[in-house]
Parts: structure tokens; sequence; C-alpha cells
């Protein structure tokens, strides 16, 4: 009998880069994107719930955007795990994450990784001067959805 078989799913596009980011992280588990935190739930708890499978490891990685605690502790009793940063996006700025890709990236182009690494850092840092209203409008948006989405009606089960 062998080792079970994880399966992360991630909040995100199947195309995005979130992805591409979570298997450079885990490298020994079948990464699987959702579009939406809810699916994402769904997923580990439908997998956790059937006896049939399991061989089957469900996580679940979804991003913060600035959840209640309670929200943060009953996605984590589900195993689902809220990122502690507001987006996955948060993690690219990371030196460790950007150190793995950087290694990645140098096996199929070649070149110094120290040099590579210091100029995705300031492009890095461009990025954020050129675009300051974007980002914050983006983080507008998420934290006013977060905030206002208790309100809605939900679904009895």
């Amino acid at each position: 009998m062998g080792e079970r078989r994880k399966i992360v799913f991630v909040e995100g596009a199947e195309h995005s880069l979130d992805k591409p980011l979570y298997s450079l992280l885990f490298p020994n588990a079948s990464i699987v994107a959702k579009a939406s935190c809810r699916e994402v739930e769904n997923a580990v708890v439908g997998i956790k719930g059937a006896t049939e499978l399991h061989w089957v490891k469900p996580f679940g990685l979804v991003d913060n955007d600035t959840s209640e605690p309670e929200r943060i502790a009953d996605l984590k009793s589900k195993g689902v795990i809220a990122l502690n940063v507001y987006s996955v996006e948060s993690i690219y700025y990371h030196p460790e994450v950007q150190k793995l890709a950087g290694e990645k990236l140098a096996t199929v182009v070649g070149g110094d990784l120290t040099e590579k690494l210091a100029k995705a850092n300031i492009d890095a840092i461009k990025a954020f001067v050129i675009a300051p209203k974007h980002l914050s409008a983006r983080i507008a948006e998420k934290s006013a959805r977060a905030k206002s989405s208790h309100f809605f009606p939900r679904r009895v089960r």
C-alpha cells in the first residue's frame, strides 16, 4: 500500500500564474485550480467526506482577502488554509519563492541567478511605482466585497 496522494486545491483560474507557483512550492502534490474560495472549500470537504477516496489527502489554499478570524478558523477546521497574505500575488515577492523560480529559470535559460534575482526585485519595485492607483483600487474592491459578503443571503442546505 502506497502513500496517500496529496491534492492541493487552490483559488484561481486554471491558466493563471497561481497553479505554476503552487506546483513550484508543492512539487509532490497535484495542484487543482478552483474558481473561488467556496469551490476550494467544497472540493476539500467533498473528498474528505468520500470514504472511497481514502487514498487521497486533500488540502486547500485560498487568498486571505482580509477575512474575519472566525471565517479563517472555520476554513482551517475543514482543511482549507487562508494565506497569511492578502492574495497569492504577494507570495511572488517573497525572497524564497523568487529564489525557487529563479533556479528553475536558470536551468532553462542559463545565466547568473543572483543577477536575475536582483533584476526581478528592481522590476517589482518599478511595477509598484507605475501602478499604485490600480493596486490600491484592487485592494479596496476586494476588501469591500469581503466586508459586505456576510450581508448576502446564504443557501440553506
